[in-house]
């Protein structure tokens, strides 16, 4: 049963057996009791924004836990706060100990909103939250158009009834939760990534050229993208063969890590290698792995290109505009909404090596208007996609959720861009839809 449990405003009492008042009562001012559940802290776009989340949540309003199940605290020890950090560690694929951890964790701690990151913290999150009584489960969407997987798409219909709430970074995310998963559209919401407009900030190329040891004059075009088959990186190295037909002195800075127990991931990285030897351009790209210093390597690029076969809202592609970067993208999932004329950027279909080539040659080649685009990529990030904005807009989500499901009234803070209606929409809808 729940701890809570929904309230009854056309009675006097809520599931709890208390009158709505004495609950409201009890409420009142004190901060919702948030954890973040995450299947990893290794590097990672997902895992970066569990971290930011974890910082950047209003501590007037929510007091932030973060759970990881991989025993992995990297990004957070790169970006620490006085978030507490809780481990629930998997010894097996298939160990169940976690789940009894987690569900401990969320008693002990009587959370009042659990948000879940990534496939098994979904997992171990709708269960144990359900079980134990939570009053929000929240889960999220961070990608889109993904191939069929019977089982995981299986899991995640049966289990919907177990969510009160999907946060999707793009609207492709939404449409594929509410298509594919089955989840009503108003138990979804689109909550665009944001940024560290602090951290990444234009700074002196030549200076961090020489840092890394890129030594020469010409242009750099870089790619940020972990080493999985969705990234394509094929695309990538493609156009570079391309464009240095014509732009022979351009070197490649290619930026990744290494997702932690992928077992594809190995055989990815043997085809690249294969492939570069293959197109002959070895000796033009320079392959970066695994490093902690990326704001570094942003400002290093001219430009860079994302060739996703699939995304969310791309952390990379934010990154590199907060940098003074502009951004050639597939258009796949929200990228043509943030890359545009005026953010500085362009979209090309999915592996249209010669568009992407073309936009490429000509951006080089016209470097007054690269330093244009370079001006509006960082005005776009600063006025739409602040970390500020996005943890604001979560968070009001977290509130008005949490309102619907117990009848506490919500304390929204609306974001720059924050849409008022929605949530005052949300935080009233009554028990009775259920």
């Amino acid at each position: 049963m729940r701890r809570v449990g929904s309230a009854v405003r056309g009675g006097s009492r809520c599931e709890s057996g208390m009158s709505c008042s004495e609950q409201d009562a009890i409420f009142e001012g004190r901060r919702l009791r948030v954890m973040l559940l995450t299947s990893s802290l290794h590097y990672g776009g997902a895992e970066r924004q569990v971290v930011e989340l974890a910082r950047r949540l209003d501590r007037e309003r929510f007091e932030p836990i973060l759970c990881c199940l991989d025993g992995t605290r990297t990004l957070f020890d790169l970006n620490p706060s006085d978030t507490r950090v809780l481990m629930a560690k998997r010894r097996a694929r298939f160990d169940p100990i976690p789940f009894w951890q987690v569900g401990r964790a969320l008693r002990r701690e009587a959370i009042d909103v659990l948000h879940c990151f990534l496939f098994d913290a979904e997992v171990i999150g709708r269960l144990t939250g359900w079980l134990t009584g939570v009053s929000a489960v929240i889960a999220s969407e961070r990608n889109s158009d993904y191939p069929v997987m019977a089982i995981k798409d299986r899991f995640q219909r049966a289990t919907r009834s177990m969510v009160d709430l999907v946060i999707a970074n793009s609207n492709a995310g939404k449409r594929h939760a509410c298509g594919r998963l089955g989840f009503a559209d108003d138990r979804a919401v689109v909550v665009h990534n944001g940024v560290d407009t602090e951290r990444f900030v234009p700074g002196d190329k030549v200076a961090a050229r020489e840092r890394i040891g890129m030594a020469g004059g010409g242009p750099v075009v870089g790619m940020f993208a972990s080493f999985k088959a969705q990234k394509n990186h094929a695309m990538y190295f493609r156009v570079a063969r391309q464009v240095l037909k014509r732009v022979p002195d351009a070197t490649f800075l290619c930026v990744s890590h290494t997702p932690l127990g992928d077992r594809t991931s190995g055989e990815y990285q043997a085809s690249l290698n294969g492939l570069l030897d293959e197109l002959n351009i070895r000796d033009r790209v320079v392959i970066l792995t695994n490093r902690d210093d990326v704001e570094l390597l942003y400002r290093a690029c001219d430009m860079t290109l994302l060739t996703s076969r699939r995304e969310g809202t791309p952390n990379v592609v934010l990154e590199s505009m907060a940098s003074g970067v502009p951004v050639v993208a597939t258009d796949v999932a929200d990228n043509a909404i943030i890359l545009n004329e005026s953010s500085g950027g362009t979209v090309v279909g999915l592996d249209d090596d010669a568009a992407m080539t073309k936009v490429v040659c000509r951006m080089l080649a016209d470097r007054d208007g690269l330093t244009r685009a370079s001006g509006l990529a960082r005005v776009t990030v600063e006025q739409g996609y602040s970390l500020r904005t996005w943890a604001d807009r979560i968070g009001d989500n977290y509130e008005a959720t949490h309102a619907r499901k117990t009848g506490r009234p919500a304390r929204l803070k609306l974001g720059k861009l924050g849409n008022l209606v929605k949530m005052r929409k949300l935080s009233t809808t009554t028990a009775g839809d259920e």
